[in-house]
């Protein structure tokens, strides 16, 4: 069952290529394209917070609120500290550009690279339930995959990545499902009871990067 989970995984990380071909594609991407996909990217962020992650954890988990929504503030204040020591470490001794948009690329990679870490872990956990559950989860990752992915890429450009970084990063994060997935296998139970705390990290940095760094971009 394992190799069926993670050939599941595999189709999931490769959805990711989909949604970079059919940017990379198009040779006509301009700034103005761009503010286009990171305001699609604001709303998919925090769509997906909002009425997909938090509310499928409450259905599937028994919490304590206060502990989970505590470890989504977390997350904000998380990701704002490393964005900040992106920022400083990579300014030290010189004055940042005003265009210099590093921190959100760093940011974007981060928490995507959880995200899909999470999808990982669900995928195997569904797996060991049956395979018949694992094929529709799987589904159902695949179907909020593609705006995701999307999304990302438009942020990775818009941040002044190389259409081939874009590529390669974007497919790298995507591989953290396959490690989600084996862990899932080796440590079912235990991984299973950290899956809501890793969605609310996740959380918190889709809200973080799509208040503090995308929608502010577009007032600009």
């Amino acid at each position: 069952m394992l190799w069926y989970a993670i050939l599941a995984s595999i189709i999931v990380s490769s959805i990711s290529l989909v949604a970079i071909i059919v940017i990379i594609l198009n040779k006509k991407i301009t700034t103005s394209v761009l503010k286009i996909f990171i305001s699609i990217a604001s709303g998919v962020l925090l769509a997906s917070v909002f009425l997909e992650l938090l509310p499928d954890v409450f259905n599937k988990y028994a919490l304590n609120s206060h502990n989970f929504f505590f470890t989504v503030l977390l997350g904000i204040l998380g990701f704002y500290l490393i964005e900040r020591l992106i920022h400083w470490h990579h300014c030290q001794g010189v004055n940042c550009p005003p265009d210099e948009k590093t921190h959100i690329a760093v940011t974007n990679l981060l928490g995507d690279g959880i995200h899909n870490f999470v999808d990982g872990i669900l995928i195997g956990a569904s797996f060991i339930a049956s395979p018949v559950v694992g094929i529709a989860v799987t589904l159902a990752i695949i179907a909020h995959e593609i705006p995701q992915e999307i999304s990302d890429a438009g942020i990775l450009l818009y941040a002044g990545l190389s259409k081939t970084k874009v590529v390669i990063f974007n497919f790298l994060t995507a591989l953290t499902s396959i490690i989600g997935t084996i862990i899932a296998f080796k440590w079912a139970a235990s991984v299973n009871d950290s899956v809501p705390y890793f969605v609310a990290v996740a959380a918190g940095n889709f809200i973080y990067l799509a208040l503090a760094d995308l929608i502010p971009e577009l007032h600009h």
